[in-house]
């Protein structure tokens, strides 16, 4: 995975308000080592290729949002809209989610420390069962 360009919340809402759908090879970057995203709208965004190693999303709309190949390990979800959201070939080792409305998404090829995440059900699980894991560190 090749980070082709850094950008804070400021420029990625930026240039989504601006009409840009398709990010590819992005980090969002921030004041900490991680960055943190709330409280907006990228719904139907597409995210190729993009680094969101340590991420946290809280209330951020998400649906219909494509992540493809973006390295989403130990990224957070909470209280995000995720209806109709596809992730393909991700890694989301030690990902967690809690209280995201996550109707009709669409996973494959996903992987967690070399296991094969199969269905959504695996992924919602795994993804609680992790969120569970940071609430009580």
């Amino acid at each position: 995975m090749l980070i082709e360009q850094e950008l804070t919340l400021a420029q990625l809402m930026d240039a989504y308000q601006s009409g840009q759908r398709e990010f590819k090879g992005i980090e969002i970057v921030g004041d900490g080592d991680h960055p943190s995203v709330s409280n907006v709208d990228l719904g139907g965004a597409e995210f190729l290729d993009c680094w969101f190693h340590s991420t946290t999303f809280v209330n951020v709309n998400l649906g219909g949002t494509k992540f493809t190949r973006c390295n989403l390990k130990c990224s957070t979800f909470e209280g995000c809209n995720l209806v109709g959201s596809i992730w393909s070939s991700c890694p989301v080792c030690s990902i967690a989610m809690a209280n995201c409305n996550t109707t009709g998404i669409a996973v494959n090829h996903l992987n967690a420390y070399g296991a094969e995440i199969e269905s959504v059900l695996m992924l919602l699980a795994y993804a609680a069962e992790n969120f569970k894991g940071c609430q009580t560190q």
